[in-house]
């Protein structure tokens, strides 16, 4: 088996992409964004792939081994004895998020992931968090350290739930944290977290158009501020008023209601 890694074409959603790479063979698919460019790049572990075939991506490198800990010490906050330890103190909490390396996207080293954290800060008490594209689990393992009494993360990639499931363990939060591939039938209206690309955001809510009414809170980022207007045009079409917006480089997030 070897590593492959693929760079996202622009206009395509990591959806799409992971799609059709898991289609072509490649499996326990990982997700690196670089916060200064902006670039998405996507990496797996096949024993050949037809690169000819792509149409969302294109090959980048070929690897025979990749290692987690090595990348994570490299870009994770205070990376130390094998572990990330994430301070939620800046966003309102007094306890220190660990998280294991592995190929789920969160880290805290992407300027997205810090504004999500700044937007759940102060609105998680006594709240069902729903976490779209949940990567390592870090937004609902820091939503429940920040109050919330539940948290859901929904991954379709196999590889992001095991380790989003370890990193639920090690902080001793695996009785009050789900991750899974599919979506959970709710009571109660959640808090939904989504940071994902804009175009990915728009593939999910064709795919669950019911999804933002039963909303309390919309908390979203991944959105660059080249993309702001589409992003407001978006998030108002779902019925959604906006009602903060943060900003941290090149990069926005964002705070809805229900109209």
């Amino acid at each position: 088996m070897s590593c492959y890694l693929f760079r996202l074409l622009a206009d395509v959603s990591i959806f799409e992409a992971k799609k059709e790479l898991q289609n072509l063979g490649l499996q326990d698919l990982y997700i690196i964004e670089d916060d200064s460019s902006g670039e998405v790049l996507l990496g797996g572990m096949s024993k050949n792939i037809d690169i000819k075939k792509l149409r969302t991506c294109l090959f980048v490198d070929k690897i025979k081994t990749v290692s987690w800990s090595d990348q994570w010490s490299q870009f994770a906050q205070d990376f130390r004895d094998g572990k990330a330890h994430i301070n939620l103190e800046q966003f309102g909490a007094s306890h220190t998020l660990l998280l294991l390396p592995g190929p789920g996207f969160g880290d805290l080293s992407h300027p997205s992931t810090y504004l999500m954290l700044e937007l759940m800060n102060g609105c998680m008490d006594d709240e069902i968090v729903l976490d779209l594209g949940c990567g390592s689990g870090i937004l609902s393992l820091a939503a429940l350290m920040m109050g919330a009494k539940r948290a859901y993360g929904i991954d379709i990639d196999p590889s992001a739930i095991k380790h989003a499931r370890q990193n639920a363990l090690l902080n001793h939060l695996e009785k009050r944290a789900r991750f899974s591939a599919a979506m959970p039938k709710l009571k109660e209206n959640p808090v939904v977290c989504i940071n994902m690309i804009l175009p990915e955001q728009q593939n999910l809510m064709r795919e669950n158009p019911n999804l933002p009414r039963k909303a309390k809170l919309w908390l979203a980022s991944g959105i660059l501020k080249s993309q702001r207007a589409k992003a407001l045009s978006f998030i108002n079409g779902l019925g959604l008023k906006v009602i903060e917006e943060k900003a941290r480089g090149d990069w926005l997030g964002f705070k809805g209601s229900r109209n």
